[in-house]
């Protein structure tokens, strides 16, 4: 199996596809636009969106590739999967799934980045014609579609994925937030942390004889250490940040410093709008999060998180920089470009207690009348077997969702997806869920806007009057049945 993921064979045969046209009642036809046009979370950014009408059309149909062996049946998924690390890994479970099924060719259509890919979702199955799979993350951003009518299932443009696989499978933790109503609505691929810290080993010790980050840092520790690069090594930036899209602030504030300050309690509890939208808690937050803003790259807002993670490892301008506040997909990007653990490594973002910020993307299963729904649901089975998801994960920096993998008697992870199992598992930890798995993206529009002019200006006023304004929308959104 491993050795099929990794070269990438691919056969053709007409087998595959036959088998399942012969059970297929009908098709079904995706009305396309040539371009659509999307601004991205920050006013300053905007992208076209050019989808190729005859291409959306003829997968959507289940297209029937021509070989020299017979024909292929083109399966769509729609994923944010698109840069190094999270590509090689998405591009091993498909050449594994092609190899297995040579009748049946993958097909990602997606965006940039997961803002595009989630419009173009939102577009193709708010008209009725929605790809034969696609990802998200576990929680709000999943239900948003499970319950589509904000209430229950009856109006889902979803399929349960029961029959196709065991939900056992999983860590409990991570399927009751992909289960509603009983029935198992994604299966999912990964455990991603969020808050966590990564450095630049070559940065630190020498002559000036600086400390790693580590294990058991405060928040107050992070910005002593913050303080102590800036003054001693002027050419070193001690945190790189890239917000081009906007959402990489949101995480460092809202997903790393909040919970850091407040814990990972009172942080999920805010979130799901229980609390009060002035805590004292949420304030000493953001101006702690803003105290940020003397160490890090005044250049922040031109480029995005995985160029970040480029000038960290490959400075090309004459600045250094020491650390970097991302979730451990980028722990697959350092991987893709071949930096180990002995130049890159990793800690939880410094915090008063072990905290896991944690999300999962998972995949879904859309209704649909074609010839291509029971290829895609293969294609979901797949993806939950147990050694391609250690490869898959592997290559992504992610920990497994399966719960019978043993990441730290596996060789196949490295030291720092040892140390995120044993975080994961450790009793001591205090789990919360992602921002995207407790607030549906779409719900609060402008909170990363209001976000940004608060950092930029260093001034809280902006980002507390909004969630002042808004936090009632939290509240009746928690409210609704669960």
């Amino acid at each position: 199996m491993l050795s099929e993921f990794r070269c990438g064979l691919r056969a053709e045969s007409a087998d595959e596809g036959e088998k399942v046209n012969a059970k297929a009642s009908a098709r079904s036809t995706l009305r396309t636009e040539s371009e659509l046009a999307m601004t991205q979370r920050g006013s300053r950014l905007s992208a076209k969106l050019a989808i190729s009408a005859s291409l959306m059309s003829a997968v959507a149909c289940g297209q029937v590739e021509g070989s020299q062996e017979g024909t292929r049946k083109t399966v769509s998924i729609y994923s944010w999967w698109v840069l190094d690390g999270e590509r090689n890994a998405l591009e091993g479970v498909i050449a594994t799934h092609e190899k297995k099924h040579p009748g049946v060719k993958i097909q990602n259509l997606t965006g940039a980045n997961a803002d595009e890919a989630r419009l173009q979702l939102t577009t193709s199955i708010e008209t009725g014609n929605p790809p034969d799979s696609y990802q998200a993350n576990i929680g709000q951003d999943l239900m948003k579609w499970v319950k589509s009518n904000g209430m229950n299932t009856l109006e889902t443009p979803l399929s349960p994925i029961d029959e196709w696989v065991d939900k056992q499978l999983f860590y409990s933790r991570i399927v009751d937030q992909v289960t509603a109503e009983g029935k198992f609505w994604a299966v999912p691929v990964n455990i991603h942390r969020i808050n966590t810290l990564f450095f630049n080993r070559s940065v630190f010790g020498g002559p000036d004889n600086i400390p790693e980050p580590h294990e058991g840092m405060t928040f107050d520790d992070l910005l002593d250490l913050c303080k102590r690069i800036k003054a001693t090594k002027p050419n070193v930036t001690p945190l790189v940040l890239g917000n081009q899209s906007l959402w990489e602030l949101e995480e460092l504030v809202f997903e790393d410093v909040f919970p850091s300050i407040a814990g990972a309690e009172f942080y999920e509890s805010y979130w799901r709008g229980k609390e009060n939208a002035n805590d004292a808690r949420l304030v000493s937050a953001i101006e702690k999060a803003l105290l940020l803003r003397d160490y890090v790259n005044p250049d922040y807002d031109k480029f995005d998180w995985a160029e970040a993670l480029r000038k960290m490892m490959q400075p090309s301008d004459g600045t250094l920089y020491a650390m970097v506040a991302i979730g451990d997909w980028a722990k697959g990007y350092f991987t893709a470009k071949r930096w180990g653990d002995n130049q890159v490594g990793s800690v939880q973002f410094p915090s008063a207690e072990p905290t896991f910020i944690y999300t999962a993307d998972s995949l879904a299963l859309p209704i649909k009348d074609s010839a291509t729904h029971e290829l895609a649901a293969q294609l979901l089975q797949t993806f939950a077997e147990k050694d391609v998801q250690v490869e898959f994960n592997r290559l992504k920096g992610s920990i497994p969702a399966r719960l019978d993998i043993d990441v730290s008697a596996n060789p196949s992870f490295d030291a720092a997806q040892v140390q995120t199992y044993q975080a994961w598992k450790d009793p001591k930890t205090k789990w919360s869920l992602a921002l995207s798995g407790l607030v549906p993206n779409g719900l609060l529009t402008g909170l990363s806007d209001a976000l940004n002019s608060s950092f930029t200006s260093g001034d809280s006023t902006v980002i507390l009057n909004y969630l002042r304004r808004n936090y009632s929308t939290l509240t009746s959104y928690g409210a609704r049945p669960q």
